[in-house]
């Protein structure tokens, strides 16, 4: 059971900072995380970070430890996703393209509704 309130949150913020401040040429150190987590009300201990890093590469995330320069950085692929689109225009392009498959009696999507 989390120790604080946002300590359930803390995988989900290591993958946050990993897609978005990381990199193959700029990836995060060890400090750098355990400081974003504390930013967001999380403590961490470097264990720690390693055991969330495995669940991270357990879970289907390419999260990357390398050496030179020292740190971790997250390989986002598409098909690493399970398929689902990474942003909300791609994800209105699909459902645009799926719309050929409803029957021409059913109701309208509204065009709110798309991106």
């Amino acid at each position: 059971m989390p120790k604080a309130p946002n300590q359930k949150y803390k995988l989900f913020y290591i993958l946050e900072l990993l897609r978005s401040e990381s990199d193959e040429k700029h990836p995060v150190t060890m400090p750098q995380i355990i400081s974003y987590l504390k930013q967001n009300g999380i403590h961490a201990e470097r264990k720690s970070v390693y055991s969330d890093m495995e669940a991270l590469q357990i879970l289907g995330y390419d999260v990357v430890c390398q050496k030179n320069p020292a740190g971790y950085f997250a390989v986002m692929r598409k098909w690493l996703l399970y398929g689902c689109p990474e942003t909300p225009e791609e994800m209105a392009k699909i459902i645009k393209r799926s719309m050929a498959a409803i029957p021409d009696d059913l109701p309208p999507v509204p065009d709110e509704l798309f991106i």
